[in-house]
């Protein structure tokens, strides 16, 4: 008989790891933004205590067993299928008419059909790790055209990157942004205590590209980051993922996560920039499991709701207020 606790977020002691996404900190995030219920799933195994987070998610499209919303991925290398296998008996019983997805690092799991495929680089800062000639050339060409690195930990730090993230969003992905208070509430919880930094990169004192990376131990997580389409032609983000190379070089990070990245070829530019400057790529699969019987239609139209009203709504030229009142109201549901 397993021995296993289930421990909701509001009573787990503080708990980090290397792994951004398990930690209680990004979690309690997520929980103030959205209101999702989390919980860790805890089991003693042969000493040691596995850990795995879970959501219960509840939105228009129905509701979700999640691991985890809003989140990339979790790192399961360590943790073993058989322990994994008890997590689900433990959720079969308890959540018997809920779909359950997992966003893992396995390959190949159980019985679940694979939903989508994507992948994260890491550079292992332990290791001698070297730029692309074509990398080191944008970044001098960005010196050369006078661009500048600034670290703004503050509340205008934070109004400048979500401009440049915001009209990045609509402007090429016709979509709406996460609302700001999620990037408040990111503030709050990371960047005012010292877990993290905002960078910016200024042309002529203007920010043109800017990135938000996030502390977990000894890994620094890119997670969000934007830039201005117009001044691309200067190589901003050259300079910018430069900057916070060195600048996890210098305050002796094992590691930088540089985040998510699709499998598609749209995303085949982004893949081979991170490659360029040292990032090495590691397979993340996003499994689901349907209930017995379970019909996705209505899921199925809601999305598709969905996905044609942000559409519209990104084409009616509101103010980025306007849209934001929207997204406080309806982003939960792309979870």
């Amino acid at each position: 008989m397993h021995q296993y606790d289930i421990i909701p977020l509001n009573e787990k002691p503080d708990f980090s790891t290397n792994n951004l996404f398990i930690s209680t900190k990004w979690l309690s995030v997520l929980q103030k933004t959205y209101g999702f219920d989390f919980y860790y799933f805890t089991l003693k195994n042969r000493g040691k205590e596995v850990v795995i987070p879970f959501s219960v998610v509840n939105n228009l499209k129905g509701s979700y067993v999640v691991s985890l919303p809003f989140s990339d991925y979790l790192s399961t290398n360590l943790i073993e299928q058989k322990s994994y296998l008890v997590f689900l008996d433990y959720l079969k019983n308890n959540y018997s008419g809920y779909p359950v997805i997992l966003k893992t690092t396995y390959q190949s799991f159980y019985n679940f059909s694979t939903v989508r495929q994507a992948c994260y680089h890491v550079i292992d800062l332990k290791k001698k790790q070297s730029c692309s000639a074509a990398f080191l050339r944008g970044v001098r060409k960005a010196n050369i055209n006078g661009l500048l690195v600034k670290h703004d930990n503050t509340i205008e730090g934070l109004n400048a990157f979500y401009s440049l993230y915001s009209n990045l969003r609509i402007n090429k992905f016709n979509s709406i942004p996460q609302p700001f208070n999620f990037f408040e509430n990111i503030f709050e919880v990371f960047i005012k205590r010292g877990l993290g930094e905002i960078i910016l990169v200024l042309y002529k004192s203007e920010a043109i590209a800017a990135l938000v990376a996030l502390k977990s131990n000894n890994t620094l997580f890119y997670k969000f980051g934007a830039s201005n389409p117009v001044y691309l032609y200067l190589r901003p983000n050259n300079l910018l993922f430069f900057h916070l190379k060195q600048f996890a070089l210098s305050q002796n990070y094992d590691s930088v996560d540089l985040g998510l990245s699709g499998m598609s070829d749209n995303y085949k530019g982004l893949r081979r920039f991170k490659e360029s400057m040292g990032g090495e790529l590691k397979s993340i699969n996003y499994y689901r499991i349907n209930p017995p019987g379970f019909d996705n239609a209505h899921e199925q139209r809601v999305a598709a709701t969905l996905s044609r009203y942000t559409n519209d709504l990104v084409k009616q030229n509101l103010s980025l207020s306007e849209i934001d009142k929207i997204s406080q109201m309806i982003y939960k549901n792309f979870a």
